[in-house]
């Protein structure tokens, strides 16, 4: 017997999984014909405490620096519907994986349809608000016992990440943005290191403008779409390491632990 959507979703205890067009992430990217369902969660250890369970949804997330100044805060994150909403997402991934994983598979199913009615092209980011590693979570659907990735080996999924460790295990249809924090010496070290080694970008979050260069390696403006698996070739960069700079929003603007970077012309003015 086939699993509807609506079955899926039941049996997960959610109502939705993907957002499609409703945030100002991804809707940048219809004007270059692509229709993209991203997976917002509770980033970081917020659904295990709800749990009262220990674990995370962003390993990486302390020594990184970005607790604090998490994209959770920005937008229509801020409210705490959406919060909740996220919360429940995560909960629902952590205690009904296979449930989970099947509904995100019928919800990804529909967005190919939604995107094939509309003349678009279809991406999905799994990763909004969190960190998941996707890889090592098989599930049986038509027969099959493998990854969202796998079941779906067409579609274009991509995400930032903190776990230089996925640059050597993504597969191919999964683009992987490396996401960098001077937080830690030891960990930016890693992100340079690892963006070099595999030729792909590292995001930078910038408080005031973004540079044309840091840490010797070219910077894209990553706001202009959300995009990031067309970045190496849009700025004739394939098979180079790059930055991609971002605009710090949310509460990020406020935070000093290393995650937000100045750039230089910021620096520039103060030491004036």
């Amino acid at each position: 017997m086939t699993i509807t959507k609506k079955q899926a979703l039941r049996n997960a205890g959610l109502n939705s999984l993907l957002s499609i067009g409703s945030d100002s992430k991804t809707v940048k990217g219809e004007k270059l014909n692509y229709l993209t369902g991203i997976c917002y969660l509770a980033p970081d250890q917020i659904a295990f405490k709800h749990l009262m369970k220990k674990g995370t949804l962003c390993a990486n997330a302390k020594t990184a620096g970005c607790a604090e100044a998490c994209l959770y805060s920005a937008g229509r994150g801020s409210f705490n519907s959406v919060q909740q909403s996220r919360l429940n997402k995560s909960v629902s991934l952590i205690t009904k994986q296979n449930d989970f994983l099947i509904a995100l598979y019928k919800e990804i199913e529909s967005l190919i349809v939604k995107a094939k009615n509309k003349g678009m092209t279809p991406a999905v980011r799994l990763n909004g608000t969190s960190d998941v590693d996707y890889t090592n979570k098989p599930f049986l659907m038509n027969g099959k016992n493998q990854n969202i990735f796998d079941h779906f080996p067409e579609l274009q999924f991509y995400d930032y990440t903190k776990n230089m460790h996925m640059l050597d295990r993504a597969p191919k249809n999964y683009a992987l943005t490396a996401s960098y924090s001077g937080a830690s010496v030891k960990y930016s070290v890693s992100v340079l290191n690892a963006v070099r080694e595999h030729s792909v970008g590292a995001s930078v979050v910038f408080r005031g403008e973004i540079p044309e260069t840091f840490k010797g390696l070219p910077v894209i403006n990553g706001d202009d779409t959300d995009l990031r698996f067309l970045d190496a070739k849009k700025h004739d960069l394939i098979n180079q390491p790059f930055i991609v700079g971002l605009y710090a929003k949310g509460s990020a603007k406020k935070d000093f632990s290393g995650f937000i970077q100045e750039s230089k012309i910021v620096v520039d003015r103060l030491n004036k």
